[in-house]
């Protein structure tokens, strides 16, 4: 009997696998290895990612045209959404310039609200005296719209993209660090088979990166919602001399031109999505599989 209970290590490893589950991701850890390389997974969630938008796309049409259709305002004033399409394919790059503008400014507000936000986050997981006060401050600035540092820092500096940036930092590195806290602790927290001594096996530091990552990039996704939003409402609320996709909004409202305004609110939604999905969705897939059979490894011992 005892001599049955008994299996070699490998075997131990592969039941620990099996029954390891940290979220729905985690189903693909305990598959068989032949299983775990494949990108079946990711090419589903692509293409269900792309199925879903396409759906709700032609629901917001439908609504769109049915509004048109009750005549509720006049087309001048509410055009149709075939005659904002047709106007887009006739000039499919009217607002290629500023939406570059724009693209850089928030890769550049991101990128910093990134470095800061990993900075935070990684000493509020391990540096114990600082992780009670950090928390606490991540949590309070979360609670703050950035937007609202917009009229305190113009009076500082003035109107300027430092400005932008410094609103958007404000606005994701919250998240950011939030999502690096969740993932190193999480990570941190799992420990391997006691050893000899009877003490547990800390997780190495290759499987703390590769377990923080999905809640990184999560957060960085929280984070460039919020870049996003406050860099358009900043590019409203601003006159710089390089417009923007939202200073572009502002000089269209102010030419009457409906059917450009609607133009340029398709565009800021395409890129919006474009970044969210294609960018984030992917890596956060790809990566939660690396997670979860990099936590596999070290299973929590209760």
């Amino acid at each position: 009997m005892r001599a049955s209970r008994l299996k070699p290590a490998s075997s131990r490893g592969d039941d620990l696998l099996s029954t390891t589950e940290l979220d729905a991701g985690s189903r693909t850890a305990a598959a068989p290895v032949g299983e775990r390389g494949s990108n079946a997974p990711v090419v589903l969630g692509v293409a269900r990612f792309v199925a879903v938008r396409v759906a709700a796309l032609a629901i917001f049409v439908l609504a769109w045209q049915i509004v048109v259709w009750t005549g509720w305002k006049p087309q001048y004033l509410i055009p149709s959404p075939f005659t904002v399409l047709d106007a887009t394919l006739n000039h499919p790059g009217a607002f290629a310039h500023d939406a570059g503008v724009t693209i850089a400014r928030a890769s550049v507000g991101l990128g910093a609200a990134l470095v800061l936000g990993v900075v935070v986050g990684v000493l509020g997981a391990v540096a114990g005296p600082l992780r009670a006060p950090l928390r606490s401050v991540v949590a309070g600035l979360s609670t703050l719209p950035a937007v609202v540092w917009y009229p305190a820092v113009l009076i500082a500096v003035g109107p300027s993209t430092a400005v932008l940036v410094f609103a958007m930092v404000v606005g994701a590195t919250p998240p950011i660090a939030r999502g690096v806290i969740d993932g190193v602790t999480g990570t941190r927290g799992r420990r391997g088979p006691e050893g000899p001594a009877g003490r547990g096996r800390v997780a190495p530091t290759r499987t703390v990166v590769l377990g923080a990552m999905p809640d990184l990039v999560l957060g960085t996704r929280t984070g460039w919602s919020a870049c996003w939003g406050v860099l358009l409402a900043g590019e409203i609320i601003l006159t710089l001399p390089s417009l923007g996709l939202g200073g572009q909004l502002v000089v269209q409202r102010g030419l009457n031109d409906t059917v450009a305004v609607y133009q340029l609110m398709i565009v800021i939604f395409v890129l919006g999505v474009l970044v969210d999905g294609a960018v984030f969705g992917t890596a956060t897939a790809l990566l939660g599989r690396r997670r979860d059979q990099a936590r596999a490894q070290v299973p929590e011992v209760p």
